[in-house]
């Protein structure tokens, strides 16, 4: 998961390395350093660097969490689903991968840096949310959840209001981008605005090496592929609306006090709105 997420930002030579381990993980495990470098062509160095680059102590620390994700394969479904398929293959694959990609995301999530997130959330004067297509949905989901709780928070999903909002952003405000490619141009430009305006930046995205996560002061990491035939992005999008709920719980644990306080006032108001809409209360002239 961890060489996927960074591929893209990888050395020419160290791609290599990464598609032979991709390609031949079961392999991998029972080879020398000095074998995994022969077939990839480059040196002992090259191979000890890059699993360093990967966050690893060395090549053997990278054989010993490869191997621990070398787990005998469930009877579960993985991949496109084909307009042949029958009902029960289409239910298996849209329910194997989606659980695949939140397992994926767990594992990737780094606990400080989450932490991090939610503490810059918590003292937030304004939290924008920045995020087209799927991903601005979740924005919107963001932004009702942290709404609840008495914060300040907006999702722009176009790129004039996404500009706009970000330009005004202050050192005390916080600016959330989700993007499974982490190179949607509208959202990496709002983004680096809400950057040299001075808000603190939280990216949410697939790929550790992409743009969005230049302008970035904390990287969420998500783990979920994107089939041609799955355009809606379903899997990616739960992988990201449990990334925004981890953030949530987190920042209603750490503000607990004015958590309660505003689910209090907000549950009040819906139940007046409710008795209004049922004619239980008058309305003002």
């Amino acid at each position: 998961m961890r060489i996927r997420s960074m591929y893209s930002a990888l050395r020419p030579s160290e791609k290599r390395i990464a598609q032979y381990i991709m390609e031949n993980a079961d392999h991998v495990i029972h080879l020398t350093i000095t074998e995994v470098g022969q077939q990839c062509q480059v040196s002992e160095a090259t191979v000890v660097k890059f699993a360093q680059r990967l966050g690893y102590d060395g090549f053997h620390d990278l054989k010993i969490r490869l191997a621990t994700e070398l787990h005998p394969k469930e009877e579960s479904i993985y991949g496109e689903i084909h307009v042949d398929d029958p009902m029960d293959v289409v239910q298996s694959k849209v329910f194997d991968s989606t659980l695949k990609a939140l397992q994926e995301t767990k594992q990737l999530l780094n606990p400080v840096q989450t932490a991090q997130a939610v503490e810059l959330i918590s003292q937030a004067r304004l939290i924008n949310l920045f995020g087209v297509g799927a991903s601005g949905l979740v924005c919107l989901d963001a932004e009702e959840k942290f709404t609840r709780i008495g914060l300040l928070a907006r999702a722009y999903r176009d790129s004039r209001s996404q500009a706009v909002a970000a330009s005004l952003m202050r050192e005390c405000d916080v600016a959330i981008a989700v993007s499974y490619s982490g190179e949607t141009p509208d959202v990496v430009y709002a983004f680096r605005t809400a950057r040299e305006a001075g808000a603190k930046c939280i990216a949410i995205t697939n790929y550790s090496g992409s743009q969005i996560t230049e302008y970035a002061q904390i990287t969420l990491l998500t783990s979920a592929p994107i089939p041609v035939f799955r355009s809606g992005a379903m899997a990616s999008r739960i992988a990201q609306l449990s990334v925004i709920d981890t953030l949530f719980v987190g920042t209603a644990i750490r503000r607990y006090a004015e958590t309660l306080k505003a689910l209090e006032q907000t549950e009040q108001a819906l139940r007046g709105e409710q008795m209004l809409r049922k004619g239980g209360l008058q309305r003002e002239p």
